[in-house]
């Protein structure tokens, strides 16, 4: 039982476990200097893209969503216990174009710049190249998925015919004073970016809004 307690390996001797220390920050040190860093396809694309989602978010924070009703303006409401970024772009309350339940979660993901650059990711997989055009469905359900996906385009010089629909589901656009319209053309006459919807339909199911 003595000679246990007094044993003790080599690998805990001090001067053991300095020279393996020594040994490990010369190998951390070599790994560095003779790494190659290979960027992903579309690097320079997605970075640009997530650049101007953050621009087209923060036109809408500096708005603060000021709009015009019965000759008034009002301060739309941040609901920061849905929208933690406070992006302005998450409703909760029921309106005349709310067309049916919703994924909140959803609407929070695309709401991320880094979803501009997924989608930079999935045109280059679809063979779109730069300066090709290409048919676009919004929905006022996703103010985020378009807001990226106009990002990818005017990232990747892509020009977009965009046909969006008025209606919302739950948490997507469903402020009846601010709609999927009404931000879009702020952020197209702020010019961050050069598509804009040509047409729209009122969305929902039959398209009529239910």
């Amino acid at each position: 039982l003595e000679r246990f307690l007094l044993f003790r390996p080599q690998i805990q001797q001090t001067k053991i476990l300095v020279y393996l220390a020594v040994i490990n920050l010369l190998a951390v040190y070599i790994a560095s200097q003779n790494t190659d860093i290979v960027y992903a396809v579309g690097y320079d694309e997605k970075k640009i893209a997530m650049e101007k989602m953050e621009e087209a978010l923060q036109v809408i924070k500096n708005k603060r969503l000021i709009v015009l009703d019965a000759d008034k303006e009002v301060l739309l409401s941040f609901y920061n216990d849905i929208d933690p970024d406070s992006t302005g772009f998450i409703y909760k309350d029921d309106s005349p174009i709310t067309t049916g339940d919703g994924d909140l979660i959803s609407k929070q993901t695309t709401l991320k710049p880094n979803f501009a650059a997924v989608i930079v990711g999935e045109l280059i997989k679809a063979n779109i190249s730069r300066g090709d055009t290409i048919a676009v469905g919004m929905t006022g359900s996703m103010p985020g998925a378009n807001i990226a996906l106009l990002a990818a385009c005017e990232a990747m010089d892509i020009h977009a015919v965009i046909i969006s629909s008025l209606g919302s589901s739950q948490y997507g656009a469903t402020e009846k004073n601010y709609t999927w319209i009404d931000i879009e053309t702020t952020i197209y006459d702020s010019e961050v970016f050069e598509n804009r919807s040509i047409a729209y339909s009122p969305g929902g199911r039959g398209d009529c809004l239910r």
